[in-house]
């Protein structure tokens, strides 16, 4: 899968949540991007970009010194943020690229094979179902 279709994809999967999160999970999503969502955002497009062929996906979260904590993909050296919009400063809903002075202003960043959780499988069946349908 090419760059030009994960940003596809990542669009897509913003589109979806923005239209569908609160049928989705109205706890995680319900106030999107403002209030978060940004974990499982990550997973479940980490899982859906898996699904599709992409190999050595990472998880990373990390917490910044005002106590806000966030999470992203990265892939080939690029950070993938869906929800970095909910910090203020940061205004782009869908980023990609391999600028990582936003990023780097989070601390303890913890870089993981995406961990989805059972609990969400019921989220990620419905997020997959818009996915489809987008």
């Amino acid at each position: 899968m090419t760059l030009d279709t994960i940003r596809a994809e990542a669009n897509k999967a913003r589109a979806v949540i923005m239209k569908h999160g609160n049928e989705i999970s109205t706890g995680e999503f319900g106030d999107f991007p403002n209030r978060g969502g940004c974990a499982p955002l990550s997973e479940f497009l980490g899982k859906w970009l898996q699904d599709k062929g992409v190999l050595n996906l990472k998880y990373v979260s990390g917490t910044r010194n005002d106590n806000k904590a966030h999470a992203w993909l990265e892939y080939k050296g690029y950070i993938i943020d869906l929800a970095g919009d909910q910090f203020p400063g940061f205004d782009i809903p869908v980023y990609i690229d391999t600028d990582r002075s936003f990023h780097d202003t989070f601390n303890d960043l913890k870089r993981t094979d995406l961990p989805v959780e059972s609990c969400w499988w019921e989220e990620i069946s419905k997020f997959y179902q818009f996915m489809k349908a987008a």
